[in-house]
């Protein structure tokens, strides 16, 4: 009964592998190009979204910007305390291509991609306690599958 468990423990990894291993042939290994480095805040951030499948075959791309805080939160009392980290919005911007506008690009393309970034917000400390950080969030809509990738950007305030 033990090692059924653990050749169906293996086996589950194994899938997990294979499944990882159709997607990168599938989608590629995707990256975002930055025109400047780093950003600052209140100046407009300027990246190029390098998908290396056909993004034609794509209903829907959308790219969110969005700041990230996190924090510790602490629940219960006593010897039930439990602390977890919860991450917060505190700013998002997105800008959604459509599939007509998919279309028109090129296989393996960049996409070119403006947000502009608020002088009012935090700026990236992830060696803070909690971090605080910029990312960027690709995530498609298609008839066979979708598709997911996060970025991290970074952005400064000016000295």
């Amino acid at each position: 009964m033990i090692a059924s468990f653990f050749t169906f423990i293996g086996l589950v990894f194994w899938a997990r592998w294979i499944q990882m291993l159709v997607d990168l042939f599938r989608n590629g290994n995707s990256f975002l190009c930055y025109d400047e480095f780093p950003y600052f805040l209140g100046q407009t951030l300027r990246v190029r979204f390098r998908a290396p499948f056909d993004v034609s075959r794509m209903n829907q791309l959308a790219l969110t910007l969005r700041c990230v805080q996190e924090k510790y939160v602490t629940t219960g009392s006593g010897n039930n305390r439990r602390t977890q980290v919860v991450c917060y919005e505190l700013y998002r911007d997105a800008v959604t291509f459509s599939q007509t506008q998919l279309a028109t690009a090129d296989a393996a393309c960049d996409i070119p991609v403006e947000f502009r970034l608020p002088q009012d917000q935090p700026p990236t400390t992830l060696t803070g306690t909690p971090p605080t950080y910029w990312e960027i969030e690709a995530r498609g809509k298609a008839r066979s599958a979708d598709y997911e990738a996060y970025f991290l950007v970074p952005v400064y305030k000016r000295l």
